[in-house]
């Protein structure tokens, strides 16, 4: 703290021992953190004592703790007048002055620490730091080459100098910093990796995959090169290489079961239904191998779900996503992928099931509903189907295009039921929402017929959907059926003959329904020869044979 003289016989003079007993005050209250306290105290030994640089030093840290940067500059620009060749002060001095932004005099203070110290990393990366912040790149450059000298290549320096370099678009010197970090450390397998991301990023692949096979030549259980060089080979279609690359990869039990699925999503791009089959068979293998290390993991049944989709496999393809949801029940697509490849194959009872444990899981989706009710219409459980097609009506208000769907199904699922109030009702607001549902139009208006109730309304809705579409069979028949039961013959006859003679016709009721217009218009021998055609198709008709052997139309 001071030159403060002792006594003739060595012992620490009076002054000495205030002033040490004052500064220890002062550190106890620093220790305490309590730093206003410790600065009024270190202040009075300055005033009080003659004062040496430790106590500046010391002074300067309390003011820095206690938020005050000017002050803790002064003090410690002291301390190193007091000691000029104390490698400590002057570092300290540097800090704060970079804390201050004064640049200029903290480079100046660096430099001359450097001096004094010339092997200290901190002041060469403190100085390098100044220089980037001043945009001088050359500069920080330089210090790096110096740090370089002495302490040798280092992966650190390395990593700044690539930056550095970048930044100034020298991507070949970024590559050659790369080339001496594996020089000085070639056995590294971070620096292979970090330097074929560069070089990938960089264009240069033919060198990255060079790199890397070279390096995996040696370090056969090195996996993330193989994923690397497998990037590659996949970016280059080139599957067989790629896959093999993958299988090495896999054989090393340290790459966890997220990182393989995360890779093996990036390579669905190779299999499709054109892919041979050798290249699917290993893709499903290493699936497979996944699967076999954590059979718990739902991701690896969904992977391979995705898998069979691309190759073609609808039914492999539904039975793997369904194994997943033994795993995890909370993804939303999977349920969606599962109902829809449901449909696809025709599986009504799967339909109704994964439908429903969809809606279970996700009960305000109207999706799963929606088809929970369709499939359990194709069953022909009426009852519970407009349970279902009510709940997803419920949950439709913001989906024209699916509500106008779910109305419809509801309005034949309450035909069915005899419930035809509320089928008409659910109709009606079908094309309330699209008054050109060709659907809905046929359906109503030929249950109206059916029924032989709001005749005038079928006609009109009969009459909207013909002029639709005049061509179609089916409709053509709808408006003449309605037309018939509406008593109006001819014209019945009139619209369905010039299409029915034109077209190929597989529908034993529009073959009944012919018979019966033709009969209605005096026409009995081309009836009957219609409603032989029909039993032909296998009708269902109750009464059609009736008709045949009485030769005779009858309800």
């Amino acid at each position: 703290m001071g030159q403060l003289a002792s006594s003739t016989n060595g012992e620490k003079s009076p002054k000495l021992i205030n002033a040490e007993s004052l500064f220890m005050e002062g550190m106890k209250n620093y220790i305490a953190e309590d730093y206003k306290t410790a600065i009024s105290i270190f202040n009075q030994v300055i005033e009080k004592f003659e004062p040496e640089a430790g106590i500046y030093s010391m002074l300067s840290t309390a003011y820095q703790k206690n938020g005050n940067i000017n002050d803790a500059v002064k003090n410690a620009e002291l301390a190193t007048k007091k000691d000029k060749a104390n490698s400590f002060y002057i570092k300290q001095y540097a800090a704060l002055l970079l804390e201050q932004k004064n640049y200029k005099q903290a480079q100046d203070n660096y430099e001359i620490l450097l001096k004094i110290k010339p092997q200290d990393p901190e002041a060469y990366f403190a100085l390098a730091d100044i220089y980037l912040l001043e945009n001088k790149f050359n500069d920080a450059i330089r210090v790096f080459d110096k740090l370089e000298k002495t302490i040798g290549v280092n992966e650190e320096i390395t990593r700044q100098k690539q930056l550095i370099y970048l930044k100034q678009n020298k991507i070949d010197e970024v590559i050659k910093e790369g080339d001496r970090l594996i020089e000085s450390e070639p056995l590294d397998s971070d620096h292979i990796i970090q330097q074929a991301q560069i070089l990938l990023e960089n264009n240069k692949t033919d060198k990255a995959k060079q790199l890397l096979e070279e390096f995996l030549t040696e370090n056969t259980g090195f996996s993330e090169g193989h994923v690397l060089l497998a990037e590659i080979y996949r970016k280059n279609s080139e599957p067989e290489k790629c896959l093999k690359e993958l299988q090495s990869a896999f054989k090393n039990q340290s790459l966890s079961v997220d990182s393989k699925i995360r890779i093996l999503q990036s390579y669905l791009s190779f299999v499709n239904e054109k892919t041979n089959e050798k290249t699917i068979q290993q893709v499903i293998d290493l699936t497979k191998d996944v699967i076999r290390l954590d059979p718990e993991e739902a991701r690896g049944y969904v992977f391979m779900g995705d898998l069979y989709m691309k190759s073609g496999l609808t039914k492999e393809a539904r039975d793997a996503y369904v194994k997943s949801t033994e795993y995890d029940k909370s993804v939303f697509e999977v349920w969606l992928a599962i109902v829809e490849l449901d449909g696809k194959l025709d599986d009504n009872e799967a339909l109704i099931k994964d439908s429903g444990k969809a809606a279970e899981y996700f009960p305000n989706q109207t999706y799963f509903w929606y088809q929970n009710g369709l499939g359990l219409i194709l069953k022909k459980e009426y009852d519970e189907a407009a349970i279902s097609l009510e709940e997803a009506k419920s949950l439709a208000f913001d989906n024209d295009e699916l509500l106008q769907n779910i109305l419809e199904l509801l309005g034949l699922c309450y035909y069915e039921q005899k419930e035809y109030a509320d089928s008409d009702k659910s109709f009606e607001q079908a094309l309330k929402i699209n008054p050109d549902n060709l659907k809905v139009l046929n359906n109503y208006s030929y249950f109206l017929a059916l029924r032989k109730s709001k005749l005038e309304r079928a006609k009109d809705l009969s009459s909207r959907l013909y002029k639709i579409d005049p061509e179609n069979v089916k409709y053509a028949d709808t408006r003449a059926w309605v037309l018939f039961q509406s008593g109006e013959y001819p014209l019945a006859l009139s619209t369905l003959e010039p299409i029915i003679k034109n077209a190929k016709i597989e529908s034993a009721v529009i073959y009944e329904h012919y018979g019966d217009i033709l009969f209605k218009n005096d026409k009995k021998e081309q009836a009957i020869e219609q409603w032989k055609k029909a039993r032909n198709l296998g009708s269902e008709s109750k009464i059609l044979d009736q008709k045949i052997a009485k030769e005779q139309f009858l309800e």
